[in-house]
C-alpha cells in the first residue's frame, strides 16, 4: 500500500498486499477497490501470496460466476488434493454447499450425489 484514501478503509501505506486486478496488473502502481484486496503476512513469500490468490480467484469464477453454486448444493470436485481443487472445497463450503470428489480411479466406492438413485 503506497498510499490511503478514504476507500482504503483499514489498510495503512506500508502493508503487504496481493490484489485482484482487472487490467493494469504488470504497472508499477494501480489502484484496486478495497474488496479485491488480501492482507499478505510479513512471513508469506510473494510468489507464494500471488499463487494463493490467483487459486482462490480461479475457484470464485469457477463456483461463483460460471456455476452459480447456492447454498445447499451439492458441487462435484475432481482432481482430489490438488490446490485448485482444496481451493474449491472450501470455498463451495463457504457458500454453503456440499462439496464432494468422486473416488480415485480403480477405487471401490460410491460417490452419493443424494439424486436416489441406486
Amino acid at each position: 500500500v503506497l498510499a490511503r484514501s478514504r476507500a482504503a478503509g483499514d489498510l495503512e501505506p506500508g502493508e503487504r498486499v496481493a490484489a485482484l486486478v482487472a487490467e493494469g496488473g504488470l504497472s508499477d502502481r494501480v489502484v484496486v477497490p478495497r474488496a479485491n484486496i488480501v492482507r499478505v503476512p510479513a512471513t508469506l513469500p510473494a510468489d507464494a501470496a500471488a499463487a494463493g490468490a490467483l487459486l482462490l480467484a480461479t475457484a470464485y469464477v469457477a463456483l461463483v460466476v460460471r456455476g452459480q453454486v447456492r447454498a445447499r448444493e451439492t458441487v462435484v470436485l475432481f482432481g482430489p488434493g490438488g490446490a485448485l481443487e482444496l481451493s474449491c472445497r472450501a470455498l463451495a463450503t463457504a457458500l454453503g454447499a456440499r462439496p464432494v470428489s468422486p473416488p480415485a480411479e480403480g477405487a471401490d466406492a460410491a460417490l452419493d450425489l443424494g439424486g436416489g438413485a441406486s
